[in-house]
């Protein structure tokens, strides 16, 4: 059986010089992103799969971080992402 993959398209919101770098945010932290936010979150609790692409710096792991501490708040169970780094 083959399973669907949504997309949420990630823009970036700011320019990289705006803000320090590092890695992500911690998700009580995340501003900005409500709209993905709520659509990351409604798409996980249909039981679709979720693909985040988009360019470097444009708040990807936050964001994922963010929904899945709500759906922990919600009582969901919730598996931590696995990020796989890729040379080219």
């Amino acid at each position: 059986m083959l399973s669907t993959v949504s997309i949420v398209p990630m823009p970036p919101l700011f320019k990289a010089r705006h803000f320090p770098i590092g890695g992500a945010v911690r998700p009580d932290d995340v501003v900005g992103r409500q709209a993905t936010i709520a659509a990351l979150a409604f798409t996980l609790r249909s039981g679709q799969n979720v693909l985040l692409p988009g360019p470097r710096r444009t708040a990807k792991s936050s964001v994922a971080a963010k929904v899945m501490a709500d759906l922990d708040g919600e009582g969901l169970l919730t598996l931590r992402p696995a990020f796989l780094k890729l040379n080219t």
